[in-house]
């Protein structure tokens, strides 16, 4: 049974954490033949001014502002 561990800045909507889980379930399921059913996400959401990129902290502004699909 795969389980995917995912932590991201906690400025996702439910829509986009849901597609979030289909699409990693879907990638499982097809690159190592997982069971769909077998297949489990986890989410930890954390503040955003907690993550840094590149030395630079991160804010909640920064994390909005990116372009959807990237």
């Amino acid at each position: 049974m795969p389980i995917i561990r995912v932590t991201l800045p906690a400025v996702f909507n439910a829509e986009e954490k849901a597609a979030l889980f289909h699409g990693l379930t879907q990638a499982a399921h097809q690159t190592v033949d997982a069971p769909l059913s077998a297949v489990r996400v986890v989410l930890l959401e954390v503040p955003a001014q907690n993550f840094a990129h590149a030395g630079a902290g991160l804010n909640e502004q920064t994390v909005i502002q990116r372009t959807p699909g990237t």
